[in-house]
């Protein structure tokens, strides 16, 4: 083993992880999820969308500095100019 000082992509990382799991466990505690195919299918659409939007060239984000997810996707599909002020979804 070894000691790493973590530099800012690292702790970027680390936070988006645990953004994440903050997430499934308020999802969990508001009874979002009634069985694990359901944590089962809600991390599965995660992971496919998450991968989708590390392939697109920008990412749109909501007004708290969140990627929009779902948003950054659909524009490779209808273009950046297609954009328009609007109301912003969460990510998770």
């Amino acid at each position: 083993m070894r000691l790493m000082t973590p530099d800012a992509e690292d702790k970027r990382e680390m936070a988006g992880r645990m953004y994440e799991i903050c997430d499934l466990k308020i999802a969990l505690e508001n009874g979002h999820f009634s069985s694990l195919e359901d944590v089962l299918s809600y991390a599965t659409e995660q992971t496919k969308e998450l991968q989708a939007v590390l392939e697109v060239p920008q990412w749109i984000v909501n007004d708290r500095c969140c990627v929009d997810i779902k948003a950054s996707i659909e524009q490779v599909n209808t273009g950046p100019d297609s954009l328009q002020p609007g109301p912003t979804r969460r990510w998770y």
